[in-house]
C-alpha cells in the first residue's frame, strides 16, 4: 500500500465505524416505528419510519462506498474512485425524495378519503409521541457521533462526503421527530384525525428539504466547483514556503470529487535552472503540499521566469509579497 492510499483509508475506517453505528440504529428505529404505526395508525409515525428506513439503507451503502472511494488510482480510474462516494450521496438525496413524494401522496389520499389507509387511533398518539422524542434522542447520540468522526477524519486534512451528508440528516431527523411529537400530542388533545393528514404533508415536505443540502453538495463535486478560498490559500503558502527561488505560482485550480482534492497549478521558476534543480523544487513542493493536505492530488507545471503569466479568471487567493 503506497502512502496515498494509506492516508486515505485512515479517513475511510473512521467514516466506515461512524456510518456502521448510524445503520444499526437507524434499522432498530425503523423496526420501532413500524410497530408504533401498527399501534396508531399514524402517518406521521410513518414518515419517520420511512426516513429511518432510508438512513439504515443508505448509512449501510455508504459504508461499503467509503471504502471503494479510498482504492487507489487504476488502470480503469486513474484519478481514483472518489466518485463512488459522490453517486452514494446522490442515491441517498433521490430515495429521501422518493419517500418524501410517497408520503404526501398518501397523506393527500387521507385527506381526501377519510377512510383509506391504515385505521388512526387517536387514543394511543401520545404513546406514539413518546416513541418520537426517544426517537429525536437516538438521532441527537447518531449526529454527535459523526460529528465526532468527521472532527477526526478532518484532524487529518481529509473529507468523508457520506459521513457529512448522513449527519445534515440525522440533525434534521432530530428537529423533526420532537416537532412531529407535538404534532401528535396535539392531534390527541383536539381530537383531529385530519390532522394527523397535515402533518404527514408537512414531514414529507421535509424529506425534501433534507434531500436538497446532500444533492446541491453531489452536484457541486460533479460540476468540478473550485474548492474554497482557505485550502487555495494554503495550498498557496505551502508553495512559496518551499523554496527562495520559486518566483511565482498561477492558474491553481482545485477540484473535490469524493474523499480526492485534486489540485494543478503553474509555479515559475528562473529559467537559469537545470531540468534537475527544478523537478527537485517541484518534489520538495508537491511532500509540503502533502504534508498539509494528505488528501490532495497533484499535477505541478514548471515555468521558466521569461513566460508571462496567464490567469484565465480572477484569483481566489492571494500571493503573499516577497521579503
Amino acid at each position: 500500500m503506497n502512502q496515498d492510499n494509506k492516508g486515505l483509508n485512515e479517513g475511510g475506517e473512521l467514516a466506515r465505524s461512524g456510518l456502521i453505528f448510524a445503520f444499526l440504529s437507524s434499522l432498530f428505529l425503523f423496526v420501532m416505528k413500524i410497530a408504533t404505526f401498527i399501534y396508531s395508525g399514524s402517518l406521521v409515525v410513518l414518515a419517520s419510519a420511512f426516513d429511518s428506513l432510508s438512513d439504515a439503507v443508505v448509512s449501510l451503502v455508504n459504508a461499503r462506498i467509503s471504502k471503494e472511494a479510498r482504492e487507489g488510482a487504476d488502470s480503469q480510474h486513474p484519478f481514483g474512485h472518489g466518485g463512488f462516494e459522490v453517486v452514494g450521496a446522490i442515491v441517498q438525496g433521490i430515495v429521501i425524495l422518493f419517500l418524501g413524494y410517497n408520503l404526501i401522496a398518501e397523506a393527500i389520499r387521507k385527506l381526501i378519503t377519510p377512510t383509506s389507509g391504515a385505521e388512526v387511533i387517536v387514543e394511543r398518539f401520545p404513546l406514539a409521541a413518546g416513541v418520537l422524542i426517544l426517537s429525536a434522542a437516538f438521532g441527537f447520540l447518531i449526529h454527535k457521533v459523526l460529528e465526532s468522526k468527521k472532527h477526526d477524519i478532518e484532524a487529518k486534512e481529509h473529507r468523508s462526503l457520506s459521513v457529512e451528508s448522513d449527519m445534515a440528516h440525522y440533525a434534521g431527523d432530530m428537529i423533526v421527530n420532537i416537532l412531529s411529537a407535538f404534532g401528535l400530542l396535539a392531534i390527541w388533545y383536539f381530537n383531529s384525525p385530519k390532522t394527523d393528514a397535515i402533518f404527514g404533508i408537512l414531514a414529507g415536505l421535509w424529506l425534501f428539504k433534507t434531500a436538497y443540502p446532500i444533492m446541491k453538495k453531489s452536484f457541486s463535486d460533479i460540476c468540478h466547483n473550485q474548492a474554497s478560498p482557505e485550502t487555495q490559500q494554503k495550498i498557496v503558502e505551502a508553495v512559496l514556503e518551499c523554496s527562495p527561488k520559486i518566483i511565482g505560482i498561477h492558474h491553481l485550480r482545485s477540484r473535490e470529487l469524493g474523499p480526492t482534492l485534486f489540485v494543478d497549478f503553474h509555479m515559475k521558476l528562473p529559467g537559469s535552472l537545470t531540468l534537475e534543480q527544478a523537478h527537485e523544487i517541484g518534489d520538495k513542493v508537491e511532500a509540503n503540499i502533502k504534508r498539509i493536505i494528505p488528501r490532495a492530488d497533484l499535477i505541478v507545471h514548471l515555468d521558466p521566469d521569461s513566460e508571462e503569466d496567464q490567469i484565465p479568471w480572477e484569483p481566489q487567493y492571494k500571493i503573499p509579497p516577497k521579503a
